[in-house]
C-alpha cells in the first residue's frame, strides 16, 4: 500500500510541475503581449473562444456530433499555424526582449542619452517649423511598425533626426522609431486615431502620434509644420503645445520610471517582495493558471500510451457475474452452459488449441492508467448462435464487452492476439448423483491423525444431490468407472477443530472428460479430539452393582493400582497439560479411576471365584463436567483379575 500511495504522489506530482510550467509560460507571454498591437488579436480570440468554440464544443461531446468533431481538431491544427504568423513580429520580440532582460542588462550596462539628443533635436527643427514624428519604444515592441519603413540601425544624434525629417529628404514622410540610443528605422507607417472625440484640427502626425500612444505603450513626440509647436502622446492622451523643459520632464519620467522601481524593489524586504510577487495582477495569474490546467487537459488526452494482457479463456453462463477472483486476468466467453459446454479454444490462424490470449488496450495515458493493477475480468458477447445446430464459434476483440470503468467511454482500443479465436462446444447431457462418503475422495495431504479423528457417522453435504453436466461420452465413461470415485475434497483443520468444512470438486480425469458441477458443493464433517497420551498408575475400582446384593463387595482387583497409559483430548487434556509431571501423576491418582464393570449372568450358575473384566477410564464426579466421553480413553486394552473374598 505505501508504494502505491508513493507511485500515486510521484504522479501528482509531475502533473502539479507541468500545470505550474504552463501556467508560468502562459502569465510571461501574456504579460508580455499585454501591451502590444497583437494584445488586442489575443482579446479577440479568447472572446471568439468562449462564446465561440465553448459552445461548439459543447455541442459536438452532448450531441454525438462524430463528424464536426473531425472538422474541428482540423480547423484547430490550422489555427496554431495562423495563430503563429499573426503573432509572428511578437514572437520575434520576445526572443530580441530575452536579450534586453535585467540579467543581461546588468552584464551589458549603457548610458542613456536618449533625453538630451532627442530635446536638442526636436528643440532645433522647432525653431524651423521643421514637421517631425518620433516614436520611443519602451516594453511593448514596435518591430512590426519598424518593419514597414527603412531600416537604419544607427547611433542617435541630433543631426541625424534633423537631417532624416529635412523636407527635401526620401525618408521625412512618416516616423522614425528610437530603440535605446538607435534610430532603428525611419519613414515608418503608424495606425491613426479613430477616436471621434479628437480635435478635427489636429493633423495627420498627431492623429498618428495619438493612435500608437493607444495601441502601444511607447511615448510619441509631434513637431507640428505649420505651427512648430511640440506634442507628446502616451497612453492614449496628447499634451499639446509643450516645452522643451517639459518635454525633457516627461522623457525622464517615462524612460526612468523602470529605473526607480527596480531601486525601490532592492530597499524592500524579501517578505514584502515575494508578497507582492504572489500577490500581484492576481487576474492575469488565475487566468493563466484556468488556461494552463485546459491545456494540461487538451495535450493530457493527445498522449497515448498501450497495456498488454495476457488473460485466461474460460466460459460462463449467459446471465451470469463475472468472477471477482484476484490475481488473475480472464477473458469469459458467454455460452447457454444449459444447453452446450465448451471443449477449448482453437486459434482460428493456425488451427492449434489455446487457452489464453493477449489483449493490448491503446489509448489516451489517464484511461490506459485506470488499468494497471486492476484483475481484469472482461467477457465475450457472441453473435446470434444457434447452439443446438454448431459445435464452434468464433470471435474476435470487437466482441469484448467493455465491462471495466477504464473501457465505458470507448477512448480505449482493443487488439487481441491471435486476432480470431474459435471456442469449441458440445450439446450437453446431465446426471444426478446423490451425494455420499463412497463417492469422494478424501486428501489430507499426509496428516494421517487428522484421517484418524474423522467421526464417518457425521458427513453433511449441500447440496444432498448434485448435477453433473457435460459431452454424452463423457458420461458413458463415468458410467464405465463404477470403482471410480469421480469427486474430491481436500480437507485440512487445526488441531483444536471439531468439525471441518471442504469444497467437493470433480476429479481431474473426469474434468478433462469436459464433465463440471452445475452448482457448488461442499461437506461438513466432525472430528475427533485431538489426542495426547500420557502414563499413569491408576487406582482400580470395581463396579458391581449388577450383581445380586449379598455378592456385592465381595470381588477385589488382585492389585489397588494398575500402570496404564492413557489417551486425553478436550477438557481433560487442558487440565493435564496444566501440571508438572509430579503434581499431574498426583491429580490423576486423584481424579481417574480404572473401572471394572462385572457384568450379571444370563443364566442361574454361580459365580466363579476369578473374573477377569476389562477396565476403561472413569473420571470422578468432581472433573466429569465439560467432558466427553469420546475426548479420553485407554490407548489398549487393559484387564484386571478379580478375585472373590468371602
Amino acid at each position: 500500500m505505501l508504494r502505491i500511495a508513493m507511485a500515486d504522489f510521484a504522479e501528482l506530482s509531475k502533473r502539479m510541475i507541468e500545470v505550474a510550467i504552463f501556467a508560468a509560460l502562459i502569465y510571461f507571454g501574456l504579460r508580455f503581449l499585454r501591451r502590444t498591437r497583437g494584445s488586442n488579436v489575443l482579446r479577440g480570440l479568447a472572446y471568439l473562444g468562449v462564446a465561440g468554440v465553448a459552445s461548439f464544443l459543447f455541442l459536438i461531446q452532448f450531441m454525438g456530433l462524430d463528424r464536426l468533431k473531425q472538422l474541428f481538431e482540423m480547423i484547430v491544427q490550422s489555427v496554431v499555424i495562423a495563430l503563429i504568423v499573426v503573432f509572428h513580429p511578437e514572437m520575434r520580440r520576445a526572443i530580441v526582449h530575452i536579450g534586453e532582460s535585467k540579467v543581461f542588462a546588468r552584464l551589458f550596462r549603457k548610458e542613456t542619452k536618449i533625453i538630451q539628443r532627442v530635446s536638442r533635436a526636436v528643440e532645433s527643427m522647432s525653431k524651423v517649423k521643421m514637421g517631425a514624428l518620433i516614436a520611443i519604444e519602451r516594453d511593448a515592441s514596435l518591430q512590426s511598425i519598424a518593419d514597414s519603413g527603412t531600416h537604419l540601425d544607427a547611433e542617435l544624434s541630433p543631426l541625424l533626426l534633423e537631417s532624416l525629417f529635412y523636407p527635401k529628404s526620401t525618408l521625412h514622410d512618416g516616423a522614425v522609431i528610437l530603440r535605446d540610443n538607435r534610430v532603428v528605422a525611419a519613414a515608418c507607417l503608424l495606425p491613426l486615431s479613430q477616436n471621434p472625440e479628437v480635435d478635427k484640427r489636429l493633423g495627420t502626425r498627431h492623429r498618428a502620434a495619438l493612435g500608437l500612444s493607444e495601441e502601444t505603450d511607447a511615448l510619441a513626440v509631434v513637431v507640428s509644420e505649420e505651427t512648430g509647436t511640440i506634442s507628446t502622446a502616451l497612453a492614449g492622451k496628447l499634451s499639446y503645445a509643450i516645452t522643451k523643459e517639459t518635454l525633457e520632464k516627461q522623457l525622464e519620467d517615462v524612460l526612468n520610471t523602470q529605473k526607480r522601481r527596480e531601486r525601490a524593489a532592492q530597499r524592500r524586504p524579501i517578505v514584502t517582495t515575494l508578497g507582492q510577487m504572489v500577490t500581484a495582477d492576481p487576474w492575469r495569474k488565475l487566468s493563466a493558471v484556468g488556461l494552463a490546467i485546459l491545456l494540461w487537459l487538451a495535450m493530457d488526452q493527445r498522449i497515448t500510451a498501450s497495456h498488454t494482457v495476457a488473460m485466461k479463456l474460460d466460459v460462463i453462463g449467459i446471465g451470469q457475474q463475472l468472477p471477482q477472483l484476484a490475481g488473475i486476468d480472464e477473458l469469459f466467453v458467454n455460452i447457454p452452459t444449459d444447453t452446450v459446454t465448451h471443449t477449448g479454444f482453437v486459434d482460428l490462424s493456425t488451427g492449434e488449441p489455446i487457452d489464453a490470449v493477449k489483449l493490448t488496450f491503446e489509448g489516451p495515458k489517464t484511461s490506459i492508467e485506470n488499468l494497471y493493477g486492476d484483475s481484469l475480468k472482461l467477457s465475450v458477447k457472441l453473435p446470434q448462435v444457434e447452439w443446438d445446430k454448431v459445435d464452434r464459434a468464433g470471435f474476435t476483440a470487437t466482441d469484448i464487452q467493455p465491462s471495466h470503468r477504464a473501457l465505458v467511454d470507448g477512448k480505449i482500443a482493443i487488439v487481441m492476439d491471435p486476432p480470431r479465436v474459435s471456442i469449441q462446444v458440445v450439446r450437453v447431457k446431465v446426471t444426478t448423483l446423490q451425494l455420499g462418503a463412497d463417492q469422494i475422495e478424501l486428501m489430507f495431504n499426509g496428516d494421517e491423525r487428522l484421517r484418524a479423528r474423522l467421526r464417518d457417522d457425521t458427513f453433511e453435504f449441500t447440496p444432498k444431490t448434485v448435477e453433473l453436466f457435460g459431452p454424452a461420452r463423457a458420461h458413458e465413461e463415468l458410467a464405465a468407472r463404477k470403482g471410480e470415485r469421480p469427486m474430491r475434497a481436500q480437507l485440512a483443520a487445526p488441531s483444536s477443530a471439531r468439525q471441518i468444512p471442504a469444497q467437493i470438486t470433480l476429479q481431474p480425469q473426469f474434468e478433462e472428460l469436459g464433465l463440471r458441477l452445475r452448482e457448488r458443493c461442499s461437506l461438513t464433517v466432525q472430528l475427533r479430539p485431538e489426542m495426547q497420551g500420557y502414563s499413569f498408575d491408576l487406582p482400580v475400582l470395581v463396579d458391581d452393582l449388577a450383581l445380586p446384593p449379598e455378592l456385592r463387595n465381595q470381588y477385589r482387583p488382585d492389585t489397588p493400582t494398575k500402570a496404564v497409559r492413557i489417551k486425553a483430548g478436550g477438557a481433560l487434556l487442558s487440565k493435564l497439560v496444566g501440571f508438572e509431571p509430579g503434581p499431574r501423576a498426583e491429580w490423576a491418582r486423584a481424579n481417574l479411576r480404572l473401572l471394572v464393570w462385572i457384568p450379571p449372568r444370563e443364566d442361574e450358575s454361580s459365580y466363579p471365584e476369578k473374573i477377569l473384566a476389562r477396565a476403561r477410564l472413569y473420571l470422578v464426579d468432581s472433573v466429569r463436567d465439560g467432558d466427553n466421553a469420546a475426548d479420553f480413553g485407554l490407548e489398549e486394552l487393559v484387564t484386571v483379575e478379580l478375585i472373590r473374598t468371602p
